[in-house]
């Protein structure tokens, strides 16, 4: 007999990239680190919390494209979780006193 197991839905990871104004000058594309929506609060806020320059400490961040996925199991425990691509989202003006820039 096959072994089965069942999954429960814990929440969101919202990912992606962000185009970023360095400072001094010029420009660059920098992954953001990943961060985990709890179930529930998957808010336009909560999204634009979300969006983040890596910790490389930039000016500015200017666009985003964001991956938005589904987290089954625990996040904390990234080797036990499953996660499930979903949409992905252009931000074009993220809003300034929301997202984190540099070490946080």
């Amino acid at each position: 007999m096959a072994k089965s197991i069942t999954l429960e839905q814990t929440g969101w990871e919202v990912s992606g990239e962000v185009y970023v104004t360095l400072w001094g000058s010029g420009g660059g594309v920098i992954h953001m680190t990943p961060s985990f929506v709890p179930l529930g609060q998957l808010t336009r806020d909560n999204i634009h919390r979300s969006i983040n320059d890596g910790r490389f400490g930039v000016q500015s961040i200017d666009r985003a494209d964001v991956e938005i996925s589904e987290v089954y199991g625990n996040p904390s425990f990234r080797e036990s979780c499953v996660v499930s691509y979903r949409a992905t989202l252009d931000v074009r003006h993220p809003n300034p006193d929301m997202v984190c820039r540099g070490i946080a």
